[in-house]
């Protein structure tokens, strides 16, 4: 789940010009649509949930410091679950590569320009 509108252009640009390669190698993608949603949580087996500030990316765990609590509890896994179906309610789905690929070639091109920056975003 990404939202659909970020609170960086250059960061949404960036990160688009990933989604296509994630599609085509079966990953399902879902952009938020009722807000801005930069939360990032995981629920595993409905009994282990992680929920924090975490980007897996260098910056988050060296520079940044971030961190995520984790959960080992069947319950707090469920309730988090809610969250995420009730977020994913508010999604447009991605299931199919050529959804995203009808896109303008200017969209498409400045994307991957803007990609080359990945590193230091």
């Amino acid at each position: 789940m990404l939202p659909a509108r970020t609170d960086s252009k250059i960061i949404e640009w960036a990160g688009r010009s990933y989604v296509q390669a994630a599609l085509e190698a079966g990953v399902m993608i879902s952009f938020y649509c009722a807000g801005f949603n930069h939360s990032k949580l995981l629920v595993c087996d409905d009994s282990l949930c992680t929920c924090g500030s975490t980007n897996v990316d260098f910056r988050s765990f060296e520079n940044n410091f971030e961190a995520n609590v984790f959960f080992y509890d069947r319950d707090m896994a469920l309730r988090m679950k809610e969250v995420f179906l009730a977020d994913e309610a508010e999604c447009i789905v991605l299931d199919s590569p050529e959804i995203f690929a009808h896109r303008p070639f200017f969209a498409r091109l400045w994307e991957s320009l803007i990609r080359l920056l990945s590193p230091l975003l």
